[in-house]
């Protein structure tokens, strides 16, 4: 996350709220970003708030990302890459695409 600038001033989205994502959210929150949780599951809400997530998106809800094209500086994506019905042309219309280098 620090070397693609996450910090005060940018919008961190956290992609899978488990193991790895609750780490991602906390480091982001820490490193001053404004977080976002994104999961399919609404129950891990209270868990994401409680770690620092400022704000929950539910992708069970149907056209979750329509609210929040070009949103978010960087998206951390913490889920199963095999994940065959992961929905990667709505995540990647939440960030602003610029180069990660």
């Amino acid at each position: 996350m620090k070397r693609h600038g996450a910090g005060p001033g940018k919008k961190v989205a956290v992609v899978g709220i488990g193991g790895l994502g609750h780490f991602a959210v906390m480091f982001a929150k820490a490193m001053g970003a404004e977080v976002t949780a994104i999961s399919h599951s609404p129950r891990k809400r209270d868990d994401a708030k409680k770690l620092g997530a400022d704000h929950f998106i539910d992708t069970s809800k149907k056209d979750f990302a329509k609210d929040h094209a070009y949103e978010f500086d960087l998206i951390v994506s913490t889920i199963d890459a095999a994940q065959k019905d992961f929905p990667m042309d709505e995540y990647l219309s939440y960030v602003f695409l610029r180069p990660c280098l």
